[in-house]
């Protein structure tokens, strides 16, 4: 073989080998790839391309939710998960990842693609933007609100912060503080809407009640009556009068926290 014929031919098996080697890459690439570029429920998911021992970390609010089906290359794959505590951070068995309180949790995933099984650890951390506002409400208004709770209400996406200036003992109004009830007969309702902490109005109970709650539902006890309120496109609703059996239940008055931030 000529000089020239034998370069040439160590150029080509060189080419070759560059191809081949190529392909075996991009093949093994592509089996284990799981991506994601877009928003899922508002939730930025970003995922390495080799899934086998990989972590990742992302973050999500309270109540938010994210499906690891969304995720690109998850089609037509298996996979196995769990969370390592369901208290802040939940996991079904068909992917739906759900925050439940703030706090750090990890998610183990099994990706299972014919015989191979890549293993995913996802760390979340889970914050609650609502609460964060209402902290910062309380702080930057603790002279005018001394005492606050935090409830769901029925018709609300949040939950609303109620705030009050003093408390009130039903049993011994002159000294609202002595039984250590903590409780309160007026207070104003607080709603968080547009990335903002917005005032609705007031709630008062009469005849030496205090407010009272059930059901995802705000009470007024009133002389001959108890008004119920939900909230309906970020306004308070009065939807009538509450059970009467709330007249005698004092375990269902609200309990208030001192204003401490």
């Amino acid at each position: 073989m000529k000089k020239g014929e034998k370069k040439w031919t160590r150029v080509i098996c060189f080419l070759l080998c560059m191809i081949l080697t190529c392909g075996i890459f991009t093949t093994g690439a592509s089996a284990a790839e799981i991506k994601n570029s877009q928003q899922i429920s508002n939730l930025n998911l970003t995922v390495g391309k080799l899934l086998s021992q990989k972590m990742f970390s992302t973050t999500m609010e309270k109540g938010q939710v994210a499906n690891l089906l969304n995720l690109k290359g998850m089609t037509g794959m298996k996979f196995t998960c769990r969370s390592s505590n369901n208290k802040i951070v939940s996991v079904s068995s068909k992917g739906i990842i759900k925050g439940v309180k703030s706090g750090n949790a990890v998610v183990y995933v099994n990706v299972i693609k014919g015989s191979n099984i890549y293993k995913v650890q996802i760390k979340v951390k889970v914050s609650n933007n609502v609460e964060n506002k209402y902290k910062e409400f309380l702080r930057q208004n603790k002279s005018k609100y001394k005492y606050y709770t935090i409830k769901t209400v029925k018709g609300s996406k949040y939950p609303v912060l109620l705030a009050t200036n003093s408390l009130y003992d039903p049993y011994n109004p002159s000294d609202p503080l002595k039984r250590g009830k903590m409780m309160a007969n007026q207070c104003t309702v607080f709603i968080y809407s547009g990335n903002q902490v917005n005032g609705l109005e007031e709630i008062a109970c009469r005849a030496c009640e205090c407010l009272k709650y059930e059901n995802n539902t705000l009470y007024s006890v009133r002389h001959n009556c108890i008004d119920s309120y939900v909230i309906k496109n970020d306004k308070i609703i009065n939807i009538g009068e509450g059970p009467s059996h709330l007249y005698k239940d004092s375990s269902k008055y609200i309990k208030f926290k001192q204003n401490n931030f």
